[in-house]
């Protein structure tokens, strides 16, 4: 194939060779439902000024669909073009279900990161005051009240009788 004034060569291996089929009609060994309406490009980058391949940059494949009113969007973009593409599609596909599934675990995981940071907080503020508790109440030795012994009261009790 010719790409930006380019020849470029491609392998094709078996499990790519029926990868259109098995994005439209649905590939169960990895829980892809199938769609007709998506097609699969690559995408090479290329510079918009020169028109030259840029070296370095990763060529990726695009899975591209179109909205309702036949406007195109990208469903994804993905570095190989085998089954992990789909397995990729399929967990990113709102009718199956685990999107909800996904996007429940990221807000598990950002609640259990809010009450992480609070705990943090909130056990550094306790050493805080637990060190100023002390530093107070120190010469209490642990007590919260003071007792003193008085000389000669017992003196005065003594003499009583």
């Amino acid at each position: 194939m010719q790409v930006a004034g380019k020849w470029m060569k491609a392998e094709i291996t078996g499990e790519v060779s029926d990868i259109l089929k098995r994005l439209h009609e649905g590939d169960a060994t990895v829980g892809w439902l199938g769609d007709d309406t998506l097609t699969i490009q690559l995408a090479i980058p290329v510079d918009p000024v020169t028109e030259r391949i840029i070296k370095g940059e990763p060529n990726m494949f695009e899975v591209w669909g179109f909205y309702p009113g036949g406007e195109p969007y990208v469903a994804l973009r993905w570095p190989r073009c085998d089954a992990s593409l789909l397995r990729e599609l399929a967990r990113r596909d709102v009718r199956t279900g685990q999107t909800l599934a996904r996007f429940e675990e990221e807000v598990r995981k950002a609640d259990k990161a809010r009450e992480d940071k609070r705990r943090e907080a909130n056990e550094e503020f306790a050493e805080k005051a637990q060190w100023a508790l002390r530093k107070d109440l120190g010469h209490l030795n642990g007590q919260t009240k003071m007792f003193h012994t008085v000389d000669g009261f017992k003196d005065k009790e003594e003499a009583k009788p």
